[in-house]
């Protein structure tokens, strides 16, 4: 039995990050390994964080730098010590960093919710 539309508590973005706390909480009493929990979560319907700055920016008409600047503006993500943009905690409910590596330099991408556009655009 499918249900067709999700509580209203899972159309928020933070609703939508239980599960990730849920599976460090049960590695951290059971020893499971991540993959282990993996398995027993549920398959999305649609990823949550899959757009970069970039295409950020295409939907908001605008450039990926000015879309890390509204997205820092918020409190979303900062400049660390090697000068990449790095998730706040506010950031972390709307964004996912992926680790990366490509010609012998290893980071993170930043993937966003789509979802974070109707609060960039309240920002503009």
């Amino acid at each position: 039995m499918r249900a067709e539309t999700p509580p209203p508590a899972l159309d928020k973005p933070a609703a939508r990050a239980e599960p990730a706390v849920t599976a460090a909480c049960i590695k951290s009493n059971t020893n499971l390994t991540t993959e282990e929990i993996r398995r027993a979560l549920p398959a999305l319907q649609e990823p949550l964080c899959l757009l970069n700055a970039t295409q950020l920016g295409k939907r908001l008409h605008c450039s990926a730098k000015t879309v890390n600047q509204l997205l820092a503006s918020r409190g979303f993500q900062f400049r660390n010590e090697r000068d990449e943009w790095e998730l706040t905690e506010a950031g972390r409910v709307w964004c996912e960093a992926i680790p990366y590596s490509r010609n012998g330099h290893s980071s993170y991408q930043l993937l966003w919710n789509p979802d974070v556009i109707a609060c960039l655009r309240e920002a503009a």
